[in-house]
């Protein structure tokens, strides 16, 4: 079954898109945590970088001077990390679906697999493009900020090798 191939397009988001359950955060690609609102964005041996909802940065709990074009900026990177979370959940709804083939074999309904799988593996396939387009537009806002906040420059972790390698892992049909 060719389809099967499809199943690691299943975990890209897993990778990418890590959850806490029962504390209701998402974490994307180890850099940034959605939680109750806030962003906090990590990098190895800074504090943690808190971005609000209104677009407020702080770092290690001081708040950090922003202009227009700056605050705008943040705003822009905070309303991307979220929506690359939402997008994120279909993709492992989608997955479940193919979850559920393994089960059908397992039940004796080998006949309905395929059709599941090659489905379930299309809208995967759809969405994790859809997904690894919005990392690369966060990617590019992330190296905007970078630029225009030079307090922001060591939270700029999410390169262009993540976008490689969830392209890369969209395309194996």
């Amino acid at each position: 079954m060719t389809s099967l191939r499809h199943l690691g397009l299943s975990l890209l988001p897993a990778l990418l898109l890590g959850c806490s359950p029962g504390h209701g955060s998402v974490e994307l690609a180890g850099v940034i945590r959605l939680h109750d609102g806030i962003a906090d964005v990590m990098a190895p041996g800074q504090p943690n970088a808190r971005i609000s909802p209104d677009g407020d940065l702080s770092i290690a709990g001081k708040a950090v001077g922003l202009n227009d074009t700056q605050h705008d900026l943040i705003r822009q990177y905070y309303v991307e990390a979220y929506k690359l979370r939402s997008q994120g959940i279909p993709v492992g709804t989608a997955g479940q679906a193919i979850g559920n083939g393994a089960k059908r074999l397992s039940e004796g309904q080998p006949d309905k697999i395929d059709a599941d799988i090659r489905a379930s593996a299309d809208r995967i396939e759809g969405d994790v493009s859809l997904f690894c387009d919005s990392l690369d537009r966060l990617r590019a806002t992330q190296n905007d900020l970078a630029l225009q906040v030079p307090a922001f420059r060591p939270y700029a972790e999410i390169t262009t090798d993540h976008i490689a390698q969830c392209r890369a892992d969209t395309h194996h049909r």
